[in-house]
């Protein structure tokens, strides 16, 4: 992912980080901190609880991270996030793919979130760079591993979910913040233009 690009994500998604927010994050994402971390350095204050993301543990390097640069930041387990998600104004995720119909691949654990945010009705952002949008139409978890076996660890585990458009409020890219529906759009743009 370019400078430029998570820059522009930053810039877009600064608008939407108030004073005294609390985040949940989902491990281990570059434009995820650069943009916390950019928006420490305008002034604002927040929270951020951050999921372990078992199986790699990549939400303590996030959390290092964040604090580095004076984020109140707080490792939570994976486990926990229907705890936590009462005291959230919002989830924030990165993903590997945004596929046609609007919905993301992503970490294992993504889509999990997802259906709590959902019941507790916050907010559930994705920040991606839109050279990770791609042709594919997955309907469920069962396509997501047909397709992208490369995240099939050596074991069988599956490492990654597909998280449905209708769980996903914004996107927030580099062309733009944008609803699910409107990334079908975008893709038609790119591949038929």
């Amino acid at each position: 992912l370019s400078y430029h690009s998570k820059y522009k994500i930053s810039n877009f998604f600064s608008y939407s980080i108030k004073n005294g927010s609390t985040i949940l994050v989902h491990g281990y994402s570059t434009t995820i901190a650069y943009s916390l971390i950019q928006a420490r350095k305008q002034g604002k204050r927040f929270t951020v609880y951050i999921t372990k993301a078992q199986p790699d543990d990549c939400g303590t390097i996030m959390e290092e991270e964040l604090k580095k640069n004076d984020i109140d930041a707080k490792l939570i387990l994976d486990i926990a996030i229907g705890f936590y998600m009462k005291d959230v104004d919002y989830v924030l995720v990165g993903a590997d793919v945004v596929c046609e119909n609007g919905g993301i691949i992503n970490k294992i654990g993504t889509f999990t979130m997802a259906v709590c945010a959902k019941h507790f009705k916050k907010p559930f952002y994705v920040m991606i760079d839109s050279l990770k949008f791609l042709k594919m139409y997955p309907l469920d978890q069962v396509d997501v591993q047909q397709t992208l076996s490369k995240y099939i660890i050596d074991n069988g585990d599956v490492c990654c979910d597909f998280t449905p458009p209708e769980f996903i409020t914004l996107l927030f890219t580099d062309i733009g913040i944008l609803t699910p529906s409107a990334v079908s759009d975008e893709l038609i743009q790119v591949f038929y233009t």
